[in-house]
């Protein structure tokens, strides 16, 4: 809630409610300081009568003797109301000063919510920007062992190729063959024990090829790798699945000519 709030109360809105504030007060304190001139004429008539002509007599003679002085007398509210001082503040300008203070303080308010909503719509295209640009700097590929090889075939990397081929493959003996290999078991060990007389030459030679290749016991040439990649062939088309072994290939877009 507090967060909510801080988005739309700064300080010069804070500045000016506390303005319009004390505007009303001051406001309310001047009501009492009215000038004659804002007094009914009513008011200020007093109903008087004329006594009628006496004969002039003798003034009376004064009991004491010396000068008289005035008395201060606090002067009276004139029909209730206090004339004696004039408000410090013209009371015009109070209402014409608060209303342009109202129409400020809804104006911050509404640029400070129309502000919030552009940074929320940045921020939004911002993040948004970015997973889209992430998206696209990962392109998602879906292609056979057999086109894989056939690139590291391309790009004369025979000893990687026949490495990560037999692993792929090795990976996918259940899905290939309908059997798997045991952890116990070697490469050699699990071509040893197949039932499958077709397919276990073709085996054979993949497995031999890898063990060369994997321990670097002799160099990996083109025609090595060819080979390997028309025995994968061979294995899928003798298979009960007759599948080809897909792998999930995610590159950056820059990685790719």
């Amino acid at each position: 809630m507090s967060g909510k709030v801080k988005k739309f109360f700064n300080l010069k809105i804070i500045i000016i409610i506390v303005c319009i504030i004390a505007f009303i007060l001051a406001n309310s304190a001047q009501q009492r300081y009215i000038g004659l001139d804002d007094v009914p004429i009513s008011t200020l008539i007093t109903t008087s009568t004329i006594p009628p002509e006496t004969t002039p007599t003798e003034p009376p003679t004064p009991t004491q003797t010396g000068p008289t002085f005035p008395t201060d007398t606090p002067s009276q509210p004139n029909g209730g109301i206090d004339t004696g001082r004039e408000p410090f503040i013209p009371t015009q300008i109070i209402p014409i000063v608060i209303s342009v203070l109202f129409l400020i303080l809804i104006g911050l308010l509404i640029w400070r919510r129309k502000k919030e909503m552009q940074t929320v719509q940045k921020q939004t295209e911002y993040t948004s920007g970015v997973a889209r640009s992430r998206r696209e700097k990962l392109v998602t590929k879906i292609r056979t062992l057999v086109e894989i090889l056939n690139d590291y075939l391309k790009q004369g990397k025979f000893t990687e190729g026949i490495v990560f081929g037999f692993h792929q493959l090795d990976g996918n003996m259940k899905r290939i063959l309908g059997v798997s290999r045991d952890s116990h078991l070697t490469p050699k060990e699990f071509s040893n024990s197949l039932q499958l007389p077709e397919i276990i030459p073709h085996l054979d030679w993949i497995v031999k090829a890898f063990y060369l290749a994997r321990y670097k016991l002799s160099e990996m040439e083109y025609q090595d790798l060819e080979t390997f990649i028309q025995k994968l062939q061979k294995i899928k088309g003798l298979s009960v699945s007759e599948s080809d072994i897909e792998i999930l290939e995610r590159k950056q877009l820059s990685d790719k000519k």
